[in-house]
């Protein structure tokens, strides 16, 4: 099925709630009509996309049909999410008495990194919104994309303007920017025709204003309180702008610009149409260009020389521009006592940072209220759910120092919260952004990535398992240059080293050869389309040809610049999906060791981590 509702406003937001509200998404496409009706009782699946532009298919998802029963069609007024579609402008025949709901249960093995990237050509005619798949129809991939389209990036803050009921299913992404934007904005009321300019500076700043007044309807402004007429009209509505604000904080000099009119609009009278036409820059991605404005941010855990080099780099007196914009404020001195390397370094780091201008404070939250970023650097994997309950619960971006935990059921708890909680977040291996190793991905000796042999040292910690401790900058290695996809891993095991073998579903392999005696580098050998090639060694650029290119040392500098990004933009580099997988790696591995070298399937260890 190909989804393009006829009706504009519904038609414009469905993508929104395919992302942010599934279950409404869902309960649009139980109902059909009647042609529809009789070939969905036929069928056991249902591979769901939305239709966006002429000749092409977003994929969202496949669904099994699981049944269907009968509904009176006047209750469904009254009937939630039908109540609330109708109310977002889907249209319901009335001249039938009875409609089929069908149960449709998403398959959610079924390629979800694919939801809103994978697009496909509609063959035509376009009006035939649904195919049957044995009928031979060609269904052409025409991309994958890297994000998601259902999600979309915000526009242009000048270009912003909503209805009152696009206000409760804002896709994440536009509310983390409103989160960080003061603002003023402009109502235009269409049961009076009247006009109200407002701002918003005060807790969570234009998202904390805007959801108030999507909770209450008024957002507590007696002047926008509903009328008592609840008819519909349709009128254009034209808004006046004002220049970009500037780089000091203040709003910048108004002026009148042409008129611009927005698309027609069918609202309810109590609806109004809100739009952002002046910001006051608190936007990170404004605030970071200016120093003087910079995204604080705040370190729990000093265990771990990772914070002191990341602080370094962003405090240098002239940072890289994509290092510019960040400043630790705060840091609490959390450790470790029964880890040995923790009671060593935390006193050296927590006086490294002090030297660095960070200030010391008593407690985690102490550090939470006076920043607008946190790293969790704590060396421990055991005490980061702990630390990082409390960070997830205020929405504020964090990133987590490896290793994420030390355990498969400890990730995948903390990635929950973070949904729960609507929180950036990401975690990865320094040696995920070293230029050798994700340069393996379209090296021009390698071409398409068949397989890999990943090696590194792999020392152990008594309070975590084996490869969680360390072994994790190798599997992060092998993660980075194969991509997500492994099925199944074996181990052997001795006390000179390790070899993990992963199959990934493709057919591909890949292996990490975890060091334990002899001599010790950090790399790998890479199998590909085109030939064989080695990595770079940890930090430098891959060799061609045999030389390696002339450049500076990137070994943490690499990371820096994407937190630094993932704080000014709250887009995570590395996916909760994908660093899920790699703890499911890590989790079949040991594993196999105990089972004498047996493969072992993720999805086994994956579905027991989820019922802890």
């Amino acid at each position: 099925m190909r989804h393009r509702p006829k009706e504009p406003a519904l038609n414009r937001v469905l993508p929104w709630l395919a992302a942010e509200q599934p279950e409404l998404f869902n309960a649009y496409q139980r109902m059909q009509n009647e042609n529809v009706e009789a070939v969905l009782q036929k069928v056991k699946y249902v591979a769901s996309f939305i239709g966006r532009s002429p000749g092409k298919a977003l994929f969202v998802g496949l669904y099994a049909v699981d049944g269907w029963s009968a509904r009176p069609t006047d209750e469904l007024h009254s009937t939630p999410p039908f109540a609330e579609l109708i109310k977002r402008g889907m249209t319901v025949d009335v001249t039938r008495p009875t409609h089929l709901l069908f149960d449709l249960t998403v398959v959610p093995d079924f390629y979800p990194e694919w939801k809103g990237r994978l697009i496909i050509k509609w063959p035509p005619p376009e009006r035939s919104w649904w195919r049957r798949a044995h009928n031979k129809d060609e269904m052409t991939v025409l991309a994958i994309r890297e994000d998601s389209a259902l999600d979309a990036a915000m526009p242009p803050w000048n270009e912003i303007v909503m209805t009152w009921d696009d206000l409760g299913i804002m896709p994440n992404r536009w509310k983390a920017a409103m989160h960080e934007w003061r603002g003023v904005y402009y109502i235009f009321d269409t049961s009076d025709g009247k006009g109200y300019v407002g701002s918003a500076s005060g807790a969570d700043n234009l998202l904390g204003r805007w959801e108030g007044y999507a909770a209450s309807g008024h957002g507590g402004n007696v002047l926008k309180r509903p009328g008592r007429n609840d008819s519909t009209r349709e009128r254009q509505t034209a808004l006046t702008t004002t220049d970009a604000p500037n780089a000091t904080g203040r709003p910048a000099a108004s002026r009148t610009s042409s008129c611009r009119k927005a698309p027609p609009v069918t609202i309810r009278t109590s609806s109004i149409l809100l739009a952002l036409f002046g910001a006051l820059l608190t936007c990170p991605l404004l605030a970071a260009a200016d120093p003087a404005v910079p995204i604080k941010v705040g370190v729990i855990g000093l265990d771990n020389y990772q914070a002191v080099a990341f602080t370094e780099l962003f405090h240098a007196p002239k940072p890289a521009e994509n290092l510019a914009g960040i400043r630790v404020v705060a840091a609490f001195p959390a450790g470790s006592p029964d880890i040995e390397e923790s009671v060593r370094e935390l006193p050296k780091w927590t006086d490294g940072i002090k030297k660095l201008g960070v200030e010391i404070v008593g407690s985690p939250a102490e550090v939470l209220k006076r920043v607008d970023a946190v790293m969790v650097m704590s060396v421990d994997g055991r005490a980061h759910l702990e630390q990082l309950k409390a960070v997830l619960k205020t929405g504020k971006p964090v990133y987590v120092g490896r290793p994420l935990a030390a355990s498969l059921a400890d990730a995948v708890e903390i990635f929950r919260l973070a949904r729960e909680y609507k929180t950036p977040i990401f975690s990865c291996s320094q040696h995920r952004f070293s230029p050798g190793f994700i340069g393996m991905r379209n090296h021009e000796e390698v071409g398409d990535v068949m397989g890999c042999d990943v090696y590194g040292g792999c020392p152990r910690e008594p309070h975590h398992p084996d490869l969680f401790w360390h072994g994790v900058h190798g599997v992060e290695t092998l993660y980075t240059i194969m991509g997500p996809g492994c099925v199944s891993v074996t181990r052997a095991a001795t006390d000179t080293a390790d070899v993990v073998t992963g199959v990934w579903k493709d057919g591909r392999v890949g292996t990490y050869r975890a060091i334990r005696k002899g001599a010790v580098k950090y790399s790998a050998v890479v199998f590909g389309s085109k030939g064989v090639a080695p990595a770079g060694i940890y930090g430098y650029a891959a060799p061609i040809n045999g030389v390696v290119p002339k450049g500076r040392y990137m070994g943490y500098e690499a990371t820096a610049v994407e937190i630094a990004r993932f704080f000014k933009t709250r887009t995570p580099p590395v996916s909760a999906e994908e660093t899920t997988e790699l703890f499911a790696f890590l989790e079949a591995a040991e594993e196999s060791k105990r089972l004498d070298g047996a493969p072992v399937k993720l999805e086994a260890v994956l579905a027991r981590a989820g019922k802890k």
